[in-house]
């Protein structure tokens, strides 16, 4: 699922080879949607109180929203390096 030979035109007329590895990126996000951190205790603390079908329900729903965080925010960084005149050496 790499895309290569995709190139863009910069400001400066240079082409810029774009190499993207969707994979990469997906597995990124994965691994930091699965670290510990405020989310595992608010599942801990719904799944005590309220039972495991409201824990895995809110499980689902963070995995769900940081999976789409991480994939904009991926994107849009990337529109940020392709916009930005300090990507590409036009001397």
């Amino acid at each position: 699922m790499r895309l290569q030979n995709v190139t863009s035109k910069h400001q400066c007329g240079k082409s810029i080879p774009l190499e993207i590895n969707l994979p990469l990126i997906l597995i990124a996000a994965l691994i930091s949607s699965v670290s510990p951190g405020p989310a595992t205790l608010a599942v801990a603390g719904t799944s005590m109180a309220s039972g495991r079908r409201s824990g895995l329900a809110l499980a689902s729903d963070i995995k769900t929203g940081s999976l789409m965080w991480s994939v904009a925010a991926a994107l849009g960084l990337g529109a940020v390096m392709l916009a930005n005149a300090w990507v590409c050496s036009c001397s």
